[in-house]
């Protein structure tokens, strides 16, 4: 009788470990899904005083994402290639690989590890085992062609720096309509500009050819040729590089900008379908 009770005492206790696991597995998701950094920071410190119940591959994502929150990104990296190993993302692989390359090709510029998570990607699309449907496979095959693309130019180009001056200079926003932010930026020293917020953006920058003309935008000298998708409709243009970019006491320096034909685009749009 008495091996009854502590085998129903024990097993009470690890149903009650594995809810309390499940629960605060849940949690951590959410917090970081919803942006709630410091409350997640906050958490896992509790769970590291009373028991930290979050299994491998959430306690690797927690990681993730505070590497990437707290400006880390040779962690983040780190971190993310681990995940990976536990092939856990299950629908959302792609999307994580684009992460990868991001980290690498955009912010940590190794080119080298960029193009190896373009080709993991590539093989995650061949061998397919979440079942996508074929007409996404083949459009995902076109975004990855598109990181090797731009991989293989920033390749060839100076490195992207940010200089920060000492001075503590502000950049106001402003409201132009309901949907449109913009502040105003100085390109390639001297040309004041108003400058839009895009969040849809993929590149860092995109402007007139006209302007780009005026302000002495340089083609870069990879494949220069661009295709951007502006509402659904394709719209061709090069790849320039911005010599500088003054935003309040901030500097960019070789910031890569794709430069289209706005005249011909908006022919495009005009014929379109509505």
């Amino acid at each position: 009788m008495k091996n009854k009770f502590l085998f129903i005492f024990f097993l009470i206790c690890f149903c009650g470990l594995s809810y309390a696991q499940t629960g605060h597995n849940r949690r951590m998701i959410n917090l970081l899904s919803s942006g709630n950094y410091f409350e997640a920071k906050k958490f896992h410190d509790c769970l590291n005083v009373w028991g930290n119940t979050l299994d491998p591959f959430n306690d690797l994502f927690y990681k993730f994402n505070i590497a990437n929150f707290e400006n880390k990104p040779d962690s983040a990296a780190m971190y993310l290639e681990n995940l990976f190993e536990h092939g856990q993302f299950e629908a959302d692989t792609f999307d994580f690989y684009f992460r990868l390359w991001n980290l690498y090709a955009k912010t940590l510029q190794n080119y080298e590890k960029a193009l190896q998570a373009c080709e993991k990607a590539g093989i995650y699309l061949k061998e397919n085992p979440h079942n996508i449907p074929l007409e996404t496979v083949r459009e995902w095959n076109e975004y990855v062609s598109g990181w090797k693309k731009q991989t293989l130019q920033w390749g060839t180009e100076p490195a992207i720096r940010i200089m920060r001056d000492n001075t503590k200079n502000t950049a106001p926003i402003f409201q132009e309509t309901a949907n449109l932010l913009y502040f105003g930026a100085v390109y390639n020293e001297g040309n004041r500009l108003k400058t839009v917020f895009d969040t849809g953006m993929t590149e860092f920058f995109s402007m007139d050819e006209r302007i780009a003309n005026e302000i002495g935008v340089r083609k870069s000298s990879y494949n220069n040729d661009s295709t951007t998708i502006v509402n659904g409709v394709k719209a061709r243009g090069y790849i320039g590089i911005l010599d500088s970019i003054q935003i309040a006491n901030i500097k960019l320096y070789n910031i890569p900008v794709n430069v289209l034909n706005t005249n011909s685009l908006i022919d495009q749009l005009s014929d379109s379908p509505s």
